[in-house]
């Protein structure tokens, strides 16, 4: 039977109390114990107790320890951490180099508003172009070919899902083009706005 008080590799796993045999599962270690320790329950609650009790100490070892150095280094950890000085007895702190950053916010939104600016300027125009001939006197096949000269219509062999519900496009579920930007959307996605409404 192999000693408990061997300082030897620590080992892990179903371990057999008594003789440290390393096995596999739970179940193989409640067999084994069974076949070959079961005369042996004196012995066994003895190693037990006096296991438990190694533990123990050891634990109690260990929080004595971790106590000391926590006492002693306390002191130390104070000055690391506030440089050796006491906080309290900080003294203000002189102001240091200012800068205003209102002229780069100030860039940054002028960029971005001309951006805004130019977008709905193109569709402004867009619209115009769109409104500025007679739709009731023209025929379907002119009014598309205007149409799809004011802003290119992307293909519908590129799009199969609706880019915002994301349904498959079929024959019950057709695509319909905006005239502003040419993008592809499902009837159900897209509102309809009369030219003549949206010209207002």
């Amino acid at each position: 039977m192999a000693s408990l008080d061997d300082p030897g590799e620590v080992r892990e796993g179903f371990l057999c109390p008594l003789c440290l045999k390393d096995l596999q599962s739970f179940y193989q270690l409640h067999s084994h114990y069974e076949e070959e320790h079961s005369g042996e329950d004196r012995d066994v609650k003895g190693q037990i107790k006096s296991l438990v009790q190694k533990a123990k100490k050891a634990k109690n070892r260990l929080l004595k320890r971790d106590d000391d150095r926590g006492e002693s280094g306390t002191q130390g950890y104070e000055s690391f951490s506030y440089g050796g000085v006491d906080p309290y007895m900080w003294e203000p702190q002189e102001l240091g180099a200012v800068r205003s950053h209102l002229s780069d916010f100030k860039k940054h939104r002028a960029a971005r508003i001309d951006h805004y600016v130019v977008e709905v300027n193109k569709l402004i125009i867009r619209l115009e172009k769109l409104t500025a001939f007679d739709r009731t006197n023209t025929e379907s096949a002119k009014i598309r070919a205007i149409e799809k000269s004011v802003v290119p219509w992307v293909n519908d062999q590129d799009v199969p899902f609706c880019p915002d519900c994301g349904n498959k496009f079929s024959i019950r579920n057709r695509r319909h083009h905006c005239r502003l930007c040419g993008s592809i959307m499902c009837k159900k996605c897209m509102e309809f706005i009369s030219l003549p409404l949206a010209s207002r």
